[in-house]
């Protein structure tokens, strides 16, 4: 097992750091995980991290990639990781070029609102010109790319238009079995500092494996055995009952 994967949007607030937290649990049990942050808001590491940034969960490194070499991070991460997640900003920026550059597979996170399908539409040209740049030195290169329609309901007008108007552009989206339900889960799993699979239900969880098993065979990455890791969590990996935010 051995992967880069890039989470990426030119459009905040679209459901990335959801994505790749749902990601990072369903791999971290039975392989090495590494999330390199580099969005300047951080939230990644907000939502995973200690004080001082550290993972505080067993079986990830975090990592802020803020006025650090994309490049450099990538390939030392690679070294000593199964899989490597790249949460980038919500904006177009030349990181997204250097990080396209060594992944497997690019997700695209995005609403069901016109401003944010013509975000993702946006990102998704991003990764054409990056295949259209590398393939011309290195024709078997290829980046395989799709959004994940975050915080929808199926069957509403505004979810069956943000899919017409995806496929009306060309632009590959997961299938229905592979979305990510607007559902209060994943803003409790975030005040409690754990993995939305924590304080799902059975449904939701269902749906997360769904979404998870879709990104990893899009990435070409061997889903993770059921057994989990030996040894105590730094962690509690159970969530209260109800949150209390600050």
């Amino acid at each position: 097992m051995d992967g880069v994967l890039a989470v990426a949007s030119s459009k905040g607030g679209v459901g990335k750091t959801t994505t790749i937290v749902m990601i990072a649990e369903y791999f971290r049990k039975r392989c090495r995980v590494a999330l390199l942050d580099a969005d300047p808001n951080q939230k990644l590491i907000s939502w995973l991290g200690d004080e001082t940034g550290v993972s505080r969960v067993e079986g990830i490194t975090l990592k802020s990639l803020v006025g650090q070499n994309i490049v450099e991070a990538i390939t030392e991460a690679k070294a000593q990781h199964d899989i490597v997640i790249v949460d980038f900003a919500g904006a177009l920026t030349q990181e997204m070029v250097f990080g396209f550059g060594y992944a497997a597979a690019v997700v695209i996170p995005s609403g069901s609102s016109k401003g944010d399908i013509d975000e993702a539409r946006k990102t998704y040209q991003v990764v054409e010109q990056t295949t259209a740049l590398l393939s011309a030195g290195n024709p078997s290169f290829s980046l395989p790319a799709k959004v994940l329609l975050c915080k929808v309901r199926l069957n509403t007008d505004t979810y069956k238009a943000a899919k017409q108007q995806l496929a009306a552009w060309n632009v590959p989206v997961f299938g229905d079995d592979a979305h990510v339900p607007h559902r209060t889960s994943f803003e409790k799993a975030w005040w409690h500092k754990c993995s939305p699979q924590e304080v799902a239900d059975a449904a939701l969880k269902k749906q997360i494996e769904s979404v998870c098993g879709a990104i990893a065979a899009l990435a070409g990455l061997a889903p993770p055995e059921a057994k989990a890791v030996t040894g105590k969590s730094p962690r509690a990996r159970k969530a209260p009952r109800t949150a209390t935010p600050a």
